[in-house]
């Protein structure tokens, strides 16, 4: 009953044009593959070399920056069905220079 984070599941072999509602106002997300792709297929070579990944086997979340999103789902959903859970990154706040007393320069 709405327990855990926003999650959206696409089926392989699915082409995206936009992003799903989910999915736009989102900062970063988590790509989930869905497929258990065990190391002694071709599917994680090729699932790697699509994310720019050079590990194979069991593929944990991949993190992937909001500018990127569109073209890497379409690239792994060419291969396998994924989880896709949108996350918001705060803006780093930069804390003020302090300035010692006495120190060099006064």
């Amino acid at each position: 009953a709405r327990c855990g984070p926003v999650s959206v599941v696409l089926a392989a072999g699915q082409r995206l044009w936009r992003l799903p509602a989910a999915l736009e106002r989102a900062t970063h997300v988590l790509l989930w593959p869905w497929d258990d792709l065990g190391a002694s297929s071709e599917r994680p070579r090729a699932l790697a070399t699509a994310i720019g990944s050079s590990h194979g086997g069991s593929l944990g979340p991949l993190l992937v920056e909001a500018p990127f999103l569109l073209a890497t789902l379409n690239e792994v959903l060419a291969l396998t069905a994924v989880m896709v859970q949108p996350l918001n990154a705060a803006p780093l706040v930069v804390a003020p220079r302090v300035r010692s007393a006495g120190g060099a320069g006064d």
